[in-house]
């Protein structure tokens, strides 16, 4: 457990997020023609903001042992506390991305994205700006 931690630690973020393409006609998940890389390249590429803050996800490269686990490859560093921006951000993103990739047929009437946030158990040490602290 110690070089899991090490690796969190490491890599500087408080919540990854795992997305993949759920077809209904195959009742899973599907990764035709590199679709789930196509899609995660391109809800990086559209800006996040909220209440004036920008939301930065990156991809990240797992360790061969992590890599096991499927916990998506996209992780932030959340600049807020509590979870909630974040979801709500990725729900408008992803819901715009599939709006998109409706329109222009990379995703078929039957497919859609998917996603889900996990929070590991990690030590932040909390930043005194971001905590509404008058100086």
């Amino acid at each position: 457990m110690e070089n899991f931690n090490y690796i969190l630690d490491n890599n500087n973020f408080s919540h990854i997020l795992c997305i993949k393409i759920w077809s209904d006609l195959m009742d899973s998940h599907t990764n035709y023609a590199n679709i789930e890389t196509k899609v995660k390249d391109e809800f990086l590429k559209k800006e996040q903001i909220y209440h004036n803050i920008p939301l930065e996800w990156r991809k990240i490269e797992w360790s061969n042992y992590d890599k096991v686990f499927s916990l998506g490859d996209l992780v932030i560093n959340s600049p807020f506390g509590p979870d909630l921006p974040l979801v709500e951000s990725v729900t408008s993103t992803i819901y715009e991305l599939n709006q998109e990739l409706h329109k222009s047929g990379r995703l078929s009437a039957s497919e859609r994205i998917i996603f889900k946030i996990v929070k590991p158990l990690v030590h932040r040490v909390p930043i005194p700006e971001s905590v509404g602290f008058i100086h």
